[in-house]
């Protein structure tokens, strides 16, 4: 069975694993960028030495032969390039293939379990709604129908027959008779105050 601790340490083990791989991703993309800029920055110096040394000597042809050789760098620098974006989109096919391979196999069990145990509650709500409040709640409504009827029948006699003395000699009235049935209520089950009295 799967506690929260187990299940927590899972969770952060590939967080871990993950952090390291991406630190590792984010050092080798600085030092590719790093390459790519130290070339260019190589060839813009070397142009720039061309034409000074042109300007200075005065020999331009050499400095048509030396453009020359300098556009044969950029041109191999630009299929380096290539190369390298063909092998950093081949990684990022594996990367791809990698975290697809992760859902498939690693988080589906988590999904699993936590579907499960969303059923496993929804099962005990429906089972107690079912057998305790359910029978809890019809009972507490029959009794204060119960009690409303007799009230109400109370008060429907004291109607018909007003002038009936009380055991002390006073008259009794609808609303003592419901005061007296509401204190009776409240000692034999606290149901007093439910259902307020008609006048």
């Amino acid at each position: 069975m799967t506690t929260p601790e187990t299940l927590e340490e899972n969770l952060n083990e590939p967080q871990a694993e993950s952090e390291e791989k991406g630190k590792k991703d984010r050092s080798a993309q600085f030092y590719i960028i790093m390459v790519l800029l130290g070339s260019i920055g190589l060839c813009l110096v070397l142009f720039l030495f061309a034409v000074g040394v042109a300007a200075v000597s005065g020999e331009w042809e050499n400095v048509a032969h030396f453009v020359a050789i300098v556009r044969d760098l950029f041109l191999i620098l630009l299929v380096l390039q290539g190369i390298m974006i063909s092998v950093a989109l081949i990684l990022l096919v594996l990367q791809v293939s990698a975290l697809t391979n992760i859902l498939k196999n690693e988080l589906r069990p988590i999904v699993d379990s936590t579907q499960q145990a969303a059923d496993t509650a929804k099962g005990t709500a429906l089972f107690v709604g079912k057998h305790a409040v359910g029978p809890l709640v019809q009972t507490k409504a029959v009794v204060t129908g119960s009690r409303a009827f007799i009230r109400e029948m109370l008060a429907i006699q004291r109607a018909v027959h007003p002038k009936e003395k009380g055991e002390d000699g006073e008259e009794e009235t609808t609303e003592s008779v419901s005061t007296e049935w509401d204190d009776l209520g409240d000692a034999d089950g606290g149901f007093g105050g439910v259902v307020e009295s008609s006048p």
